[in-house]
């Protein structure tokens, strides 16, 4: 199972996940080993769940495209095409593609197999934050507001620490998800 949250501002995006796998068939048997955040580019991080075998093929896919110059919206486009034609009715894969557009803009892109991958485009108003959560048993949410609420400025590492500090409240009271996670951070003109 899975925690990926994705945190975005008109300043910053931070996303993280969890490293936890879960056994298909006995979801008693885990493992801590699943890393499901990665940078695609110097603009471009990826967050995935779902079938750990698929993710993985996808993240080996990403990686052979040369995608180092790639917008959010291009790598939206690759993964869809790529999940699209390698997804089996029963496949469960949901992604968050969080980036800077061509204009410097802070993006969230999800893709998800319930809506056959057509991306959802996530932006925010000045002043703002926004988040979008892919998560196990136990939503975030409440945690998410409780840390925020925390913060006196809101900035990159305040809010990469908020979201270290969710992964492990939640994994604290859900055993699909790992207390490690790893977190990623883009900021606007840096």
């Amino acid at each position: 199972m899975s925690l990926v949250c994705a945190y975005i501002t008109e300043h910053f995006i931070i996303i993280s996940g969890d490293h936890r796998r879960v056994h298909i068939k006995d979801n008693e048997v885990f493992f801590d080993d699943a890393h499901k955040v990665f940078s695609i580019n110097d603009r471009v991080i990826i967050g995935y769940t779902g079938d750990y075998d698929i993710s993985k093929k996808l993240r080996e896919h990403l990686e052979k495209r040369g995608l180092n110059d790639a917008s959010p919206n291009e790598v939206a486009r690759q993964c869809r095409r790529w999940l699209q034609r390698r997804s089996k009715v029963d496949t469960q894969q949901r992604l968050l593609i969080a980036g800077l557009d061509d204009k410097g803009k802070p993006v969230i892109i999800e893709l998800t197999h319930d809506s056959g991958y057509d991306p959802v485009i996530v932006t925010v108003e000045p002043g703002r934050m926004d988040w979008r959560l892919v998560f196990a048993n136990t939503c975030p949410e409440p945690f998410i507001e409780e840390e925020l609420a925390k913060i006196d400025v809101l900035s990159p590492e305040a809010c990469a620490e908020l979201a270290k500090t969710v992964n492990e409240r939640v994994a604290a009271v859900d055993s699909d998800v790992s207390p490690a996670c790893d977190v990623g951070v883009l900021i606007v003109g840096a």
